[in-house]
């Protein structure tokens, strides 16, 4: 394991709260608009369908209440890393950009409960691969992302057992 230089920690840690900050003004700017009826992009559309799904963290985009900062880097606990996260995904099956990600979720069929499980199941590979790519000061390595997420749609594939 490599140890970063404390000033290295502080621009890295100094990166991950910019590029959340940014996921939660976009998340409030988009449900902003919905509560007022103002326009939205198509990119914004597909965000604010994402977050009528999660009528749960509904507090959150209004702005009663705020993520503690023990689990800011948790797409699992973050409601707005997750939602972010969860359009990041939407947008490269959409782009085929890894096209892997949008075969993965093609296996789910007209499902969107599947669809969903394949999603979160996508998510923290794709913050691990993205806080490598903030870590170094890089652009996030598709090919890296793309294998891990062909390991995972290895390691999710129904075992289909043949009788006789």
């Amino acid at each position: 394991m490599v140890i970063p230089s404390p000033g290295k920690a502080r621009a890295m840690v100094s990166h991950r709260q910019s590029y959340l900050r940014t996921a939660e003004a976009l998340v409030h700017h988009v449900w902003d608009a919905l509560r007022t009826n103002g326009p939205l992009s198509p990119d914004e559309h597909r965000l604010a369908s994402i977050l009528l799904a999660h009528p749960e963290w509904q507090r959150y985009w209004d702005g009663r209440a705020r993520v503690p900062a023990s689990l800011e880097a948790d797409p699992g606990r973050n409601p707005f890393l997750h939602v972010h996260l969860h359009d990041l995904i939407e947008r490269q099956a959409l782009d085929r950009k890894p096209a892997i990600v949008a075969d993965t979720l093609a296996a789910a069929g007209d499902r969107p409960d599947r669809r969903s499980v394949l999603i979160h199941r996508i998510m923290p590979v794709l913050w691990f691969c993205l806080t490598d790519a903030l870590r170094t000061g890089s652009l996030l390595r598709l090919d890296a992302y793309a294998e891990r997420v062909r390991g995972l749609r290895v390691a999710t594939a129904p075992v289909r057992i043949r009788v006789g």
